[in-house]
């Protein structure tokens, strides 16, 4: 069924947003910023700024300055490792993170194949030796095509720099990643799944190689890989509630599940570009606006109206790892299984409502903080929020998802603050137990019994969540209770939370099994969802190193199997007594990749 959803028609043109505007305020305090040397600046700011300064009517001559003051960083000895690298600040001592070549690159070819002509002859002298060394960094920076976002960066930079400096070497190499990259997912679908942050990177590459590609049928790959992008963007799209839905690869608001990706559904009409998400990296956005830009094809408009859908799709060879994802027009549920990283969301349910309506997910956390607002250094020397890792199985069909996890207590940090398990609810939704009103409006914590069922409830759609299991420890029994916390209510943010270990205690077990029922549903009276999971068929076993737990709900019979040895083997998915077929990216079971990746 299709519901008619305020969306643009397809191929129009971009809708009249303030972009333009809030990039041009962002050039005037960059402006001034800029000009201190004692201030530290990422190579990418001044280069992306560059690009937004030409795009805007600036002077070329500032964009000038500020790509060479970038371009200072470059380590320009032949002889280095690091040969044509950039530096991520300004003031940075040595080269810290080998993506800044790819970022730093990223706006490089566009302004020099659309502003070649304002650009002076003397600045193009003194930076000709910089480009070569910036390919020579870009080829020496073996990207593995699963890192999506930069290995499209690189190719992208590779291929319109190559174009630029006529360097066809460059050009014919940055094809050949373009080819492996569409075989690569074309059997196993995109790595770097719907993230919020990172499908915005890829679309800033993606849409300038179909802009700027000199070849035809390099343009004609580049409008198959965003038609592809589109197509999984509408799938994972909600659009009552201007989302993109998850589970999700990685998300670095553990909240709300925004990112770069707010502009991009902005700028397509299906939401609304958010205030204070324009940064210097959405200079891409403002470039595809112009005459010429893609446009998301009608196919994705109209597959954002079906609802409901079930969405099916791949990210790695593992059969195992496929991703769930049931979508009505009030709320959604999306579940995958395996590990992404310290920022990925396995397990998402949304509802209908503001785009700051806070998400239901499930993370780990060791320091009683799962909000994402603690953040730490990663290798590269950038803060991000973390959690431990969630090493999933699931199954889900029909808004309901069956979620399993193999948690590693061992690995705890020493100043832990103890282990538990957070399912984060939206304070504003009313919460109950066991279809009692329960109060989250204060700090504060209420006991709960194990087999309850939590559910939150919000303008007619309701997700319920039921423990079925949970090890006990040497050192702790679990105990499972409704908090809040001035934090977390600070962001309209309450939890289920099952604690494992308190503050101060360590454990030698390296596995923690968990496994939570979730429901979600609308138009049902919440009483009545509760009431469904309550008399939900449950059964948790364990035979042959081999832990297998079932739940039967009403019709419909959920099946995990996993090993109690490696948490990574998992045995068995199974809806109804039957795996779920594979598939690249399918919704209601029509193939859609198919058609357009090949």
């Amino acid at each position: 069924m299709s519901v008619a959803l305020r969306l643009p028609a397809a191929g129009a043109e971009p809708p009249q947003t303030s972009l333009e505007t809030e990039l041009q305020s962002h050039l005037s305090a960059f402006v001034s910023a800029s000009a201190k040397p004692e201030n530290s600046i990422t190579t990418r700011d001044l280069t992306n700024a560059a690009l937004a300064n030409l795009l805007t009517r600036g002077d070329p001559a500032r964009s000038e300055a500020w790509i060479e003051r970038a371009y200072a960083t470059q380590d320009m000895e032949r002889h280095s490792k690091t040969f044509g690298e950039l530096k991520w600040h300004t003031d940075d001592q040595t080269i810290t993170d080998t993506n800044a070549i790819e970022f730093g690159t990223q706006a490089m070819g566009p302004l020099y194949l659309a502003f070649g002509d304002k650009l002076s002859n003397g600045f193009k002298a003194r930076m000709a030796p910089h480009l070569i060394a910036a390919l020579a960094g870009l080829r020496a920076h073996k990207v593995p095509v699963s890192y999506t976002n930069i290995f499209l960066m690189n190719l992208v930079s590779r291929m319109l720099i190559g174009q630029a400096t006529g360097d066809g070497t460059a050009v014919i190499e940055a094809e050949q990643q373009l080819d492996a990259w569409l075989d690569a997912t074309r059997h196993n679908g995109v790595h770097e799944f719907d993230s919020p942050t990172y499908y915005s990177a890829d679309l800033d590459s993606l849409v300038e190689g179909f802009r700027y590609a000199a070849r035809a049928e390099d343009r004609d790959k580049f409008a198959r890989i965003l038609d592809y992008f589109w197509t999984d963007i509408a799938a994972s799209f909600l659009p009552a509630s201007g989302r993109m839905v998850g589970a999700y690869s990685r998300d670095y608001d553990f909240l709300r599940g925004r990112g770069g990706m707010d502009v991009w559904l902005g700028d397509a009409g299906w939401a609304t570009i958010p205030k204070k998400s324009v940064d210097f990296e959405k200079v891409f956005v403002l470039d595809n606006q112009r005459a010429g830009g893609y446009r998301p094809r009608h196919d994705s408009t109209s597959l954002a109206t079906e609802l409901p859908r079930e969405v099916v799709s791949t990210r790695d060879e593992d059969p195992h790892h496929l991703r769930y994802l049931w979508i009505n027009s009030k709320v959604s549920l999306g579940c995958t299984s395996g590990d992404y990283g310290p920022q990925d969301k396995l397990f998402n349910a949304t509802f209908a409502g503001a785009i700051d309506l806070p998400q239901i997910s499930i993370v780990p956390d060791v320091f009683d903080a799962p909000y994402g607002l603690i953040k730490s250094l990663d290798g590269s020397g950038h803060g991000k929020p973390t959690h431990l890792p969630l090493h999933a199985a699931c199954v889900e069909q029909g808004g309901i998802a069956l979620i399993t996890l193999d948690l590693d207590p061992s690995a705890i940090p020493p100043d832990a603050r103890g282990l538990a398990t957070n399912v984060l609810l939206p304070s504003d939704a009313a919460i109950a137990v066991d279809a009692k009103p329960a109060s989250c409006t204060s700090p504060g914590s209420t006991s709960v019994n194990p087999g309850s069922v939590i559910s939150a409830t919000i303008g007619g759609s309701t997700v319920a969540v039921r423990l079925l299991q949970v090890d006990p420890l040497p050192e702790q029994k679990p105990e499972l209770s409704l908090a809040a916390d001035r934090d977390g209510l600070a962001h309209k943010i309450v939890r289920l939370k099952l604690t494992h270990l308190r503050a101060g205690q360590q454990t030698s077990s390296k596995h923690l099994t968990v496994a939570f029922l979730i429901i979600a549903r609308q138009g049902v009276a919440a009483d009545e969802v509760v009431r469904e999971m309550q008399q939900a068929r449950i059964s948790s076993d364990v035979k042959e190193k081999i832990w297998s737990v079932t739940a039967e709900v009403e019709k419909s019979r959920l099946e995990v199997a996993r090993s109690t040895d490696d948490r990574k083997a998992i045995i068995r998915q199974l809806a109804n007594r039957e795996s779920i077929r594979a598939s690249i990216l399918s919704v209601n079971g029509k193939d859609l990749a198919s058609s357009v990746l090949h």
